[in-house]
């Protein structure tokens, strides 16, 4: 008898054996393509709202009707209404707007600050670098709501303030990215043959690290989108963005907690989009991910 161990022989033909092999990753992509799909159709759902809340109900959202109050979802008010008549779908479809032009000032700004920084620290390195990375340290030493509400509370209540507050807490991110994408670009040969044939480092930086740099910058904007919509959210529902009557997803989440237990939908389904909303993003932002490794 021999002692020698054999893998099992697949009785399958070669053609059927290599289907089988394949098939689950099909399966597996096709799921995950399916996960865009829908995360993309929310999204374009989402700025629909936003830009055109017209198309998607006729009601007012400031103004509602007493004897219409505290209704529960049905067809004629699929979310509900909430304690003064109004309808809460058409409250969040309103407030998509708010909600959206926030966030995007909050990330355009961390983007920018943060890239700035993390451009001119991973270039010139040295004493610049060392003092730019300080005051990095110190914004992720400080968890980033405690820090967006430390200055909200110091710059005032509003949408705008609590949009640059959340901005200043992604500055740390965009900045610690952008540095570790310069400083490795900059070590390529082709940085290395531009400055020995004089351009200038400004012009290397335009040219060459900022486009190479570009794409984990892009993703890591993109995932920062979902996180601040939270946090922009979190600090609405705390009473320091949006004030009533503007409708605004985490004030409308705030509405109706005082209901929570009689009027359910006051609450959980405005969250429930703020969740989708933010779950659609980290998708996205997943497979972008993902499809710059695999490049």
């Amino acid at each position: 008898m021999s002692d020698t161990l054999t893998a099992p022989v697949d009785s399958r033909p070669a053609g059927v054996a290599i289907i089988a092999t394949a098939l689950p990753r099909v399966r597996r992509r096709r799921i995950l393509a399916g996960g865009v799909v829908v995360s993309v159709l929310v999204i374009v759902a989402v700025l629909g709202f936003a830009l055109f809340p017209q198309l998607f109900t006729t009601q007012d959202p400031i103004d509602g009707v007493p004897r219409d109050k505290l209704l529960a979802p049905s067809a004629d008010h699929w979310f509900g209404t909430d304690h003064l008549g109004r309808d809460v779908f058409t409250r969040v479809v309103y407030g998509a707007r708010l909600s959206l032009m926030a966030t995007a000032v909050a990330v355009v700004f961390g983007f920018v600050v943060g890239t700035t920084l993390g451009i001119v620290a991973g270039y010139r390195g040295g004493v610049v670098d060392s003092v730019l990375m300080r005051i990095v340290d110190v914004l992720l030493a400080v968890p980033g709501l405690l820090l967006s509400l430390t200055i909200v509370v110091a710059l005032g209540f509003g949408t705008l303030n609590v949009a640059i507050a959340v901005g200043v807490g992604a500055v740390a991110s965009f900045a610690r990215l952008m540095r570790a994408e310069v400083m490795r670009i900059r070590q390529s040969e082709y940085i290395e043959a531009s400055i020995a044939f004089g351009r200038s480092w400004r012009g290397v930086l335009v040219e060459h690290v900022v486009p190479n740099a570009s794409g984990s910058v892009l993703v890591l904007a993109t995932l920062e989108f979902g996180s601040a919509i939270l946090a922009i959210s979190s600090l609405s529902f705390l009473g320091f963005g949006a004030q009533p009557p503007d409708p605004e997803w985490g004030q409308l989440v705030s509405d109706g907690r005082n209901y929570l237990a009689t009027s359910w939908w006051l609450t959980t389904l405005p969250g429930l989009v703020v969740v989708l909303v933010v779950l659609s993003v980290n998708r996205i932002g997943r497979a972008l991910e993902r499809d710059g490794v695999r490049r």
